[in-house]
């Protein structure tokens, strides 16, 4: 492995790192707030803070793409679910449980045992401009159609919602 690999591994944990405090935050503040709703968390200054590490974390993330292999890189995302343990654990007063606690050695082991088996990448990869846009297309499909079901599960009161 070269040494800008390792630093584009490096930065990729740091950003899975502010990922996983960011989300761990918002989590923690959606729960104390008093009403639902995305107009009451946006004047919570710590869950504002929230998506700013979230956002911080996804440009060193975009910045660790550009030092290094997307086969590296990319796997390091799944360390937030690591750190996001013992961080939502804290906010909440507590240790995190046995089970919580076997479960992130599984997914150690996983992202350490991905790492090691992925090849390394013999070109550099590339992605045209009307695959971008389908890609880009999709993905704001899905996103609607999530937001479209949870707005819907939330008028009839399903799971998660305080009414």
């Amino acid at each position: 492995m070269t040494a800008t690999t390792v630093l584009a591994a490096g930065v990729a944990l740091l950003g899975s790192l502010l990922f996983a405090l960011g989300a761990a935050v918002q989590q923690y503040e959606a729960v104390r707030a008093e009403r639902p709703g995305l107009t009451a968390l946006v004047r919570r200054p710590r869950w504002l803070l929230g998506g700013v590490s979230i956002a911080a974390g996804g440009v060193l993330h975009i910045l660790a793409l550009s030092l290094g292999p997307l086969t590296i890189v990319q796997p390091m995302g799944v360390a937030s679910l690591l750190f996001a343990l013992p961080i939502a654990a804290a906010l909440h007063g507590r240790k995190p449980a046995r089970g919580e606690l076997a479960a992130a050695a599984v997914v150690s082991s996983g992202l350490i045992g991905l790492v090691l088996i992925v090849p390394a990448p013999t070109g550099s990869p590339s992605l045209s401009t009307p695959d971008a846009v389908i890609l880009l297309g999709v993905a704001a499909l899905v996103a609607l159609m999530l937001w479209g079901a949870a707005r819907g599960r939330t008028r009839r009161g399903g799971p998660g919602c305080s009414r």
